[in-house]
């Protein structure tokens, strides 16, 4: 019985989610979705370069200190 009761609230839970990812899905146009795409991965971009430059600049002063301990 315990099984049945585990298996039926799973499955009610994946019909919820897949009920709300429609809903998302169908609130925006097809056209409205590719702005997000290229807005996202605009911002994504954006993030990975800054995030670049911020371990560039914490490698490049480590290894300055490095020097000037030597």
């Amino acid at each position: 019985m315990l099984v049945k009761h585990k298996a039926l609230a799973a499955a009610s839970h994946g019909v919820a989610f897949g009920s709300i990812i429609t809903a998302i899905l169908d609130h925006f146009t097809p056209e409205q979705w590719q702005a997000i795409g290229i807005l996202g991965g605009l911002a994504i971009s954006g993030l990975t370069s800054l995030a670049s430059l911020h371990f560039q600049r914490k490698d490049a002063r480590s290894k300055q200190r490095g020097s000037l301990e030597k």
